[in-house]
């Protein structure tokens, strides 16, 4: 079994550490994928798809 919350902290303190809320977008030169916006805190990973 994976621990998801522990997976999810470990990878917010990695990548994100004492990060405030940040959002970003992955829209942009060169970008081809579906438009999102990503919001990533301590607790949360959340993506918003836009039409």
């Amino acid at each position: 079994m994976i621990d998801l919350d522990a997976l999810r902290r470990w990878f917010t303190a990695e990548l994100w550490a004492d990060a405030e809320p940040t959002w970003f977008t992955n829209t942009g030169p060169g970008i081809t994928g579906e438009p999102a916006v990503v919001g990533i805190d301590d607790h949360v990973i959340t993506i918003l798809w836009l039409p």
